[in-house]
């Protein structure tokens, strides 16, 4: 895996080795898994004697990585898209987007030279002819672009372990643009550690798209928590952070996990939740008895004083009542250091859109919003952020860990 780097200075690199294109890369905040996949797509065009430009005007080419899982999300993007095409540069685009809103893009796809599948990154090949590093042959890498950092700690690594997701969330637009999950083998994820423990690294975050479910794609199927167990197994000083451990594999692992998250080396756990509700769960795709987790709950804080615990919450689905939106409040508040909370937006191209459940008024979730953050307002030791729905750069999401002073 490779290391963030300093645009300005490779780019310089770059153009003192002679005849690389010149690319300009803008994305509209990625999930964790795509950016790094994005961060990839940089070394490629670097070991291939591209330069990193940091004005659209003096590029060859626009490499836009597009998330469309809010509406600004995908405003923002053909707002830019149509910035962009009245440069001479040809434009790219890499992401979910076009498979969420399938419709608009069409009507927006003539200023595209191509489409870079989510699932099928070595796309990106088409924008270096004959590249002397293939694709295949370019690290993963272990973090993002260096413009995505407020402060790049190079002992501070990501380890992607899945890919996709195969969850039957009926309000979630990325199933239509990351595809079925692919679980990396567990050498590799293992072999990938301790070489960055090797060489430095003393946290490693975990990652994926729906981690828990990593393994249970193999041949033969493996467990989130055989993969976590290895980890732990590795005897040396460091920190681990897990993110996106749904709910459902927590439910179902929560017995072997409780003792593997006691380690005092599991510093952050990401659990989405999204509501305490069965009946909302339920109507939602999503696995019951997120309600019966307390116990589990409690026993990680309790038990490991090193552990934050985070949490998303969907404010506001379609039928949610008062009682139900109060009680996921209280139930964040007493168990969880931080959360990410979003207020529902009905996507066409989902599911839940042909349900026929009466959707909320605007204005009746977003009141539930602002009911809901002066809710966790009140709570000092409580960290929150609208996640991707409000425009929140990924330096300004790290500076949220500051109150929590842990990691």
């Amino acid at each position: 895996m490779t290391q963030p780097h300093d645009p300005a200075s490779s780019a310089h690199t770059a153009a003192n080795r002679g005849s690389g294109r010149k690319i300009y890369m803008w994305q509209n905040l990625m999930c964790l898994t795509y950016l790094m996949i994005f961060k990839q797509m940089e070394d490629f065009f670097l070991a291939n004697d591209c330069e990193i430009v940091d004005d659209p005007r003096r590029a060859d080419w626009i490499l836009i990585g597009a998330c469309g899982a809010f509406y600004h999300q995908i405003d923002n993007f053909f707002d830019r898209l149509e910035d962009f095409s009245q440069h001479d540069a040809k434009i790219v685009v890499y992401g979910c987007l076009p498979r969420i809103s399938p419709s608009r893009y069409s009507g927006a796809k003539r200023h595209v030279e191509f489409y870079i599948d989510t699932r099928r990154p070595e796309g990106v090949e088409k924008i270096v002819s004959r590249p002397k590093v293939p694709w295949r042959d370019v690290p993963a890498a272990d973090g993002f672009r260096m413009i995505d950092y407020r402060k790049f700690d190079p002992k501070k690594k990501y380890v992607v372990i899945q890919q996709g997701c195969n969850s039957k969330c009926v309000f979630c637009p990325h199933i239509k643009g990351i595809g079925p999950q692919e679980s990396l083998p567990r050498k590799r994820v293992i072999a990938d550690i301790k070489r960055l423990l090797d060489g430095g690294a003393d946290t490693l975050l975990i990652e994926g798209r729906d981690a828990g479910s990593w393994g249970t794609d193999l041949e033969p199927a493996e467990t989130y928590p055989d993969l976590l167990e290895e980890i732990l197994g590795i005897d040396k000083p460091f920190k681990l952070c897990l993110n996106q451990l749904g709910a459902n594999w927590v439910i179902r692992y929560q017995d072997r996990l409780l003792g593997l998250l006691l380690d005092s080396r599991v510093v952050d756990v990401h659990i989405p939740i999204q509501t305490v509700s069965d009946r909302l769960l339920e109507l939602m795709g999503r696995e019951p008895g997120v309600g019966r987790l307390s116990r589990f709950l409690a026993s990680v804080r309790g038990r490991n004083g090193n552990t934050v615990l985070r949490t998303d919450m969907l404010i506001g689905f379609p039928t949610e009542t008062d009682d139900e939106f109060t009680e996921t409040l209280h139930f964040i508040n007493e168990y969880f250091d931080e959360v990410a909370y979003y207020g529902f937006e009905l996507h066409p191209n989902t599911k839940v859109a042909t349900m026929g459940l009466p959707p909320h008024d605007r204005e009746l979730i977003e009141k539930r919003v602002e009911t809901a953050q002066a809710f966790i307002e009140r709570n000092p030791y409580l960290v929150w952020h609208r996640g991707g729905q409000k425009p929140m750069t990924m330096m300004h999401r790290e500076r949220h860990k500051d109150r929590l002073n842990r990691i």
